[in-house]
């Protein structure tokens, strides 16, 4: 059987976990915060290499200096988002600059494991405090001009998330321009509550989920918040004998699970009665 909770609950092995995918994403609209189109670095980061190039590799492009007159005789072998001529300049520009930081091209390997490849998402992905939105419209541009795709975030300030024993918080930098009235209306730093996490991560997209090395089939980021506890059956927490007498005792487990079902259904109680949220 089992129980389904009031409200979601962090689960201790993954809350790690979860901290890292709340900082490559925006908390707000649930995308990542770097993509392959808007951030010319981030597909070297993440992409894996055989996919990019037809049969080859970043390191079967010769030393630094003659990497990016190799690459532009393989122009045809570019996904189809680089293939316009002002992307692709500046995505060999970018490359360019890429293959001269030796730091920077060694994080750029291969990286087939997903494990690695969230670790190098989110490496990249924390430092960003805002998701992106895209270009206003000019309305001086020719509208026959191929419209540039940008990241298409929501624009929002991104916090610092910090863990705190089994708990999340958010803390967000002020800046020095900002008035104090503004400064009093959202404190620096609160609580993450796990309902609004599970409504965070509910909204990361497939394709981002592929670059944090997620699964859409198999390991979806909301999965990681306990929305229902399962019960094991009677054979895994059998009723004991007490003093070798005929009175029968449960399991500690089964108490536990009793405790459970009692302290969801207070919360049940008290959300359905209008408790304020420190009640609950």
């Amino acid at each position: 059987g089992h129980i389904e909770l009031a409200r979601p609950v962090f689960h201790p092995g993954f809350i790690v976990k979860v901290k890292k995918i709340l900082e490559c994403i925006c908390v707000n609209c649930g995308r990542l915060k770097a993509d392959s189109v808007s951030d010319l670095f981030f597909p070297l980061l993440v992409s894996h290499p055989t996919t990019q190039f037809s049969g080859g590799s970043l390191q079967s492009y010769g030393e630094p200096q003659t990497r990016t007159a190799s690459v532009l005789d393989n122009r045809d072998v570019l996904p189809p988002v680089t293939r316009s001529a002002r992307v692709f300049d500046r995505l060999i520009a970018a490359w360019t600059a890429a293959y001269s930081d030796p730091t920077f091209a060694d994080r750029i390997r291969h990286i087939r494991d997903p494990k690695a490849r969230m670790q190098a998402v989110w490496n990249y992905c924390k430092s960003k405090m805002i998701c992106e939105p895209d270009e206003p419209k000019d309305d001086n541009d020719n509208a026959d001009d191929e419209a540039k795709k940008g990241h298409g975030g929501c624009g929002a300030t991104q916090p610092q998330v910090r863990k705190e024993g089994l708990k999340l918080f958010v803390q967000y930098k002020r800046g020095k321009d900002e008035d104090e009235e503004v400064k009093s209306l959202q404190p620096d730093k609160r609580l993450f509550p796990p309902h609004e996490v599970y409504t965070a991560l509910k909204k990361v997209s497939e394709s981002d989920l592929h670059l944090l090395g997620l699964s859409v089939e198999y390991a979806r980021p909301e999965w990681m918040i306990l929305t229902v506890l399962p019960v094991p059956p009677p054979p895994v927490r059998p009723s004991i004998a007490v003093d070798g007498g005929t009175m029968r005792s449960e399991d500690d487990l089964t108490y536990k699970l009793g405790d459970i079902i009692k302290a969801s259904a207070n919360v049940r109680r008290c959300e359905q009665e209008g408790a304020p949220a420190h009640v609950i």
